[in-house]
């Protein structure tokens, strides 16, 4: 199994660096590159070439990856949905208070969103 940390960390440099159509692209293309393709998204020349599906300049992004830049935020976020109780995907967390696990039938979701509408505390 890879370590995921800097196909996260090219998701993220995607956001700042581009639009959220780039990192829609660079999410896609790492989805396809691993599901379809049996590539190692933790190895940097796989992702060096999900940034470069799209559209992003290859040397830029290496350089964002050889860096520790977004290391910081990205360990953060994840102790706070580790917090949320998320331990695998997919985790949908709903109005940052209630969370669901897995692949989940529709009654799961209505039961959770009628549960957040119903909140009190949520207001």
């Amino acid at each position: 199994m890879s370590n995921t940390l800097d196909s996260h960390r090219l998701i993220d440099y995607a956001k700042l660096s581009g639009s959220s159509d780039t990192e829609e692209k660079v999410v896609k293309s790492l989805f396809r590159r691993y599901f379809e393709q049996e590539e190692d998204i933790g190895d940097h020349d796989v992702l060096l070439g999900a940034a470069e599906d799209a559209g992003l300049d290859r040397q830029q992004a290496k350089a964002y990856l050889e860096s520790s830049d977004g290391v910081e935020a990205l360990q953060e976020r994840m102790r706070q949905v580790k917090k949320l109780g998320v331990t695998g995907v997919p985790f949908y967390i709903i109005n940052n208070r209630f969370g669901v696990s897995g692949a989940e039938t529709p009654e799961t979701f209505v039961s959770a969103f009628k549960q957040v509408f119903e909140c009190t505390e949520c207001h």
